[in-house]
């Protein structure tokens, strides 16, 4: 008698890269997300995926991706969102792979189950500078400076400007600190 059995198949390992793993915060920057597993699935496989939403990106990829029957991978994108804030920092888009909820898992996670892409602020803190005219004044009646401030480069965002300007009773000032700069 002879007694033939299938063997069981190894399920799928998946895993996740994205390239580039770090973006400016300017128009048209993304990343490619591919989820990839190790063989050619034969069905439609559904893999769980976990993206926190933010301001500083948009994001392709869905709760669900489907590697398609046949293939072995599925690609998303993060794109960044453009702005010009200076220092509003750097944000880290996490790509996690879920685990397979389904009994038996359908597959598994690999070693690279997360993917983090960079948000970066490429946006410069502008450089301003204060002159005043005169610069010195004498102790006498009707002595007055002005003073200007001006930047650098051009101030693309609103800047809120703070100076000290110390307490003396041999002067006054009607200059107002912080203002705002737009």
């Amino acid at each position: 008698n002879l007694r033939l059995t299938a063997a069981p198949t190894a399920i799928p390992e998946v895993s996740i890269q994205c390239v580039p793993n770090s973006l400016p915060d300017s128009a048209g920057q993304q990343s490619i997300c591919k989820i990839t597993a190790n063989q050619p699935v034969t069905y439609a496989l559904d893999v769980g995926l976990n993206l926190p939403a933010n301001s500083r990106y948009t994001s392709t990829c869905q709760p669900v991706m489907q590697i398609p029957a046949g293939q072995s991978s599925v690609q998303c994108r993060v794109d960044a969102v453009a702005n010009v804030i200076p220092n509003d920092g750097n944000v880290p888009a996490v790509l996690q792979l879920q685990a397979d909820s389904q009994t038996p898992a359908r597959y598994s996670l690999g070693s690279e189950s997360s993917s983090t892409v960079m948000i970066t602020d490429d946006d410069p803190v502008p450089v301003l500078n204060v002159q005043c005219t005169p610069n010195t004044l004498n102790d006498a009646p009707n002595q007055q400076a002005f003073c200007t401030i001006s930047a650098a480069e051009p101030v693309v965002s609103a800047v809120s400007v703070s100076f000290d300007l110390p307490s003396n009773p041999r002067y006054t000032s009607n200059c107002i600190s912080p203002f705002a700069w737009s």
